[in-house]
């Protein structure tokens, strides 16, 4: 159950910084196609990005 809040948490934060970066950034451009598949894509990698293992903190895995 701890895990599933983890990724649910991670998966969160990775969303809302996909989204803030197409605030900052793409918000106020013209290429509507690109800004449509930007968020899509924000999607998808919100979904995925928690699943990495990116070496910033030592994983619980090794520990049981």
């Amino acid at each position: 159950m701890d895990k599933l809040v983890l990724y649910l948490l991670q998966s969160q934060l990775s969303l809302v910084l996909l989204f803030w970066l197409y605030i900052l950034v793409l918000r106020k451009h013209r290429h509507f196609r690109f800004n449509r598949l930007f968020l899509l894509l924000s999607l998808f990698a919100s979904a995925l990005i928690p699943l990495f293992d990116f070496g910033f903190a030592p994983s619980t895995a090794l520990y049981y």
